[in-house]
């Protein structure tokens, strides 16, 4: 398996790619910090911790989308002119 490969042929797909690229960092991210035992964090901080992440995830989505639809837009003014 080729990974950059995969995250180019995602790259492609374009908001089912950013959703899985976004869901995926997520997931590493929370996966990492529990192998490391939330870095020493405990209670309200570990959930603040696991939210972080899942905010990145969110973000990561959001952007990656809007990025896409303001090229996709520019591209489209571009073919008008």
């Amino acid at each position: 398996m080729n990974a950059t490969k995969i995250c180019q042929d995602l790259s492609k797909i374009p908001i089912v790619g950013d959703f899985i690229l976004g869901v995926g960092l997520a997931t590493s991210l929370i996966a990492f910090s529990s192998a490391a035992n939330y870095f020493g964090l405990e209670g309200e901080s570990k959930q603040l911790l696991v939210n972080t992440f899942l905010l990145m995830g969110a973000c990561y989505f959001i952007g990656m989308t809007s990025y896409k639809t303001y090229l996709w837009i520019q591209k489209t003014r571009l073919k008008k002119d």
